[in-house]
């Protein structure tokens, strides 16, 4: 899970929530079902799964079994995961993930009930293997046997098989989380205006966790000064970059009768609509607050957003950003450049 920052009363309530989730959950093996709604983010939303994992032995919020490497089966004649040599070049780099050239006629034929037989048998203890598949629902019952198989014959071995699925068709799959170990589900959605890619991540498996902040997952891609991509990773406070900006204006105090006023005419008719739907709400007793450094990733569309958060935070005596103590690449903990940081430490930006 995340970091919990050592402020009064916030991290005391993150702590005890934190707590209590890790006694009642067990690290995850078997497998871990992802159904995504873009094969062209496939790639990026692979390579992020893949950081969690191998950095920080998460999966969307949920604890792993140990895993040293991640393994991907890529077709042969297949150039769709072609872009994850970019997005997890430095994981690749450091030996943490390989990919797994195979046959057209074996795992890589991608239809179930042949693809996850075929998975079962490449399996080996406490490994991590990636497989892509194309639900087929002319065969979905048969598929759903071998993939209840292929879960246990992971789970006794105590390895972990990372199965992404496209669902193009926004159809409802969440009762596949029966039938796994953990089921997930990836949507592209609208980034903060410093990064380039978004994913809002919804653990179903954990949905009676959401309402304490745990099990939905926003993550980001960004490229740094440097030329290279890293991520961030945080509460998946809207999919809506608009209505992440209204959610953090509210929480540190701007009333929200302004907050269509800053934002601009095109988003008063459902801005506050959209707020109002959202399962964390900028007061809230779980421990959620803004992410650090978010003032300056968006006062490059509205420059007046720093005066309305300083007037209001005076006047209603919130201070939510503090200086930034550093940002996290990979397993270390570097100098950040100046930013702010907040009570939500885990916010931070984590090169791939």
């Amino acid at each position: 899970m995340h970091d919990i920052a050592n402020t009064p009363v916030v991290s005391g309530v993150r702590k005890a929530l934190e707590d209590a989730y890790r006694k009642s959950v067990e690290p995850v093996k078997g497998v871990s079902l992802f159904s995504i709604n873009s094969s062209h983010a496939l790639p990026s939303a692979m390579a992020s799964i893949a950081h969690m994992i191998l950095h920080r032995q998460v999966v969307v919020d949920m604890p792993t079994v140990p895993i040293s490497t991640v393994s991907v089966f890529r077709p042969i004649e297949s150039r769709s995961l072609e872009p994850l040599n970019v997005y997890a070049s430095s994981d690749i780099d450091a030996r943490k993930l390989q990919m797994l050239a195979i046959e057209r006629d074996d795992v890589s034929s991608l239809e179930p009930p042949k693809a996850l037989t075929e998975a079962k048998a490449k399996i080996q203890p406490g490994a991590c293997f990636f497989l892509q598949i194309h639900w087929v629902s002319l065969f979905e019952d048969d598929a759903i046997i071998e993939m209840e198989r292929l879960d246990g014959a992971a789970r006794e071995m105590g390895a972990l098989v990372v199965i992404f699925m496209e669902n193009d068709s926004k159809s409802d799959r969440t009762y596949l989380s029966e039938h796994c170990s953990m089921y997930a589900e990836i949507d592209a959605c609208e980034p903060d205006p410093d990064a380039q890619i978004a994913f809002a991540m919804t653990n179903v498996t954990l949905r009676g966790w959401h309402a304490f902040g745990i099990g939905r997952v926003l993550v980001e891609m960004l490229m740094l000064p440097d030329a290279t991509l890293a991520y961030r990773e945080g509460p998946l406070y809207a999919e809506r970059a608009l209505t992440r900006l209204a959610w953090y204006l509210a929480h540190s105090g701007v009333p929200l009768v302004q907050i269509p006023k800053i934002i601009g005419p095109t988003a008063k008719p459902n801005v506050l609509i959209d707020l109002a739907a959202q399962v964390i709400q900028p007061f809230n007793s779980v421990g959620i607050v803004v992410p650090p450094n978010w003032v300056r990733r968006w006062e490059s569309r509205y420059s007046t957003i720093a005066g309305h958060v300083a007037s209001c935070s005076h006047a209603t005596g919130r201070h939510d950003d503090q200086p930034e103590i550093g940002v996290v690449t990979g397993d270390t903990n570097v100098a950040a450049p100046p930013a702010t940081r907040s009570t939500n430490a885990r916010n931070s930006v984590r090169k791939k």
